[in-house]
């Protein structure tokens, strides 16, 4: 089942109540796979994080999680990208 497009993003459903987990390339795996790593994460390197910074912690681990693939290295990026919005501030 496709959902109409939210915050950008068309999602897609599978049904785990009737023994679905995958439907060809739709399944949680992906999913599982992020929320695991910031648990690992937060648990091995930062031993605790209050409710207060804990959106700003998922939001690093999703930057990093969504550029795990990338070519180029992530300080190249973010070097690049403090670049942009200082030229874009001036």
């Amino acid at each position: 089942m496709v959902e109409q497009p939210r915050c950008g993003f068309c999602t897609h459903t599978v049904s785990h109540g009737i023994g679905q987990f995958a439907r060809g390339a739709v399944h949680t795996n992906s999913l599982e796979g992020f929320w695991s790593q910031v648990k690992r994460s937060i648990s091995g390197t930062h031993h605790s994080v209050s409710k207060k910074w804990l959106q700003n912690y998922v939001n690093e681990f999703a930057f990093r999680y969504n550029r795990r693939k990338a070519f180029a290295s992530m300080f190249s990026h973010i070097v690049a990208k403090a670049g942009e919005r200082h030229v874009e501030a001036a």
